[in-house]
């Protein structure tokens, strides 16, 4: 009896936690990829695709993520609602079928080695391409210690605030850092490219494009707290 009953408050709590998880706050943006590349969200910021194709997620239910093959990418407009005054998070689910030297683009608004926007992708000191880097502005110390593995699916998160800049992986926090520039307005005249970069750079040395799946971005105008990636992770 007495097992049941801690069992039952166990159950209870976590029933509790997770109704304390609002996900729909602060969400600016919102890709499922269930069927094609709208925003879920209440603002419509969808994306077009350019050659990327439909495929299964995680769960393997058929067309409910995007397969590029290093050429293809999704694209969605420059919108004032992706400029952000001091603190956001990035979110998608990742599943890499090649390490790229230069890493590879998951999430792009910046050009080139700009001073504007941000990005999440898998560049490396090492030039590796496995492993995951946010950008903000001019700062490019938020790097993950973590190296990913190919053909597997990962959740990456990097969140932002006040020059601090944190990144999780698979739901756990892997590496915070503190830049000494400070960006309080983190904007970018360019638009959002989810597998590709946003820049004219050429060549070998410069493709840092995707090769494999992406899934389940979202975009928020605040940092998610651990118990809320978590909560993404697990489902």
């Amino acid at each position: 009896m007495k097992r049941n009953l801690v069992s039952l408050l166990f159950l209870a709590v976590l029933a509790l936690q997770s109704s304390c998880v609002n996900l729909s706050k602060g969400l600016i943006a919102y890709y499922p990829f269930d069927g094609d590349a709208n925003d879920k969200g209440q603002h419509k910021l969808n994306g077009a695709v350019q050659g990327a194709e439909l495929t299964a997620d995680r769960s393997n239910t058929p067309n409910s993520a995007y397969y590029f093959d290093g050429t293809d990418y999704i694209e969605v407009a420059n919108d004032t609602l992706l400029n952000f005054d001091n603190d956001f998070t990035l979110v998608a689910w990742i599943n890499m079928s090649e390490a790229k030297r230069m890493g590879s683009r998951i999430i792009d608004k910046q050009v080139g080695s700009t001073n504007y926007g941000f990005l999440l992708d898998t560049y490396t000191a090492d030039y590796t391409g496995n492993g995951i880097r946010l950008f903000v502005g001019d700062a490019w110390k938020y790097k993950a210690k973590a190296k990913l593995s190919l053909d597997q699916w990962h959740l990456i998160v990097g969140t932002y605030k006040d020059g601090v800049g944190k990144i999780f992986v698979d739901g756990v926090l892997d590496s915070e850092a503190a830049s000494s520039t400070v960006k309080k307005t983190i904007t970018s005249d360019t638009p959002m490219r989810f597998g590709f970069d946003t820049g004219v750079r050429a060549g070998n040395d410069f493709d840092d494009s995707f090769k494999g799946k992406i899934d389940d971005i979202r975009i928020y105008h605040r940092v998610l707290k651990p118990k809320e990636i978590a909560y993404i992770y697990k489902h």
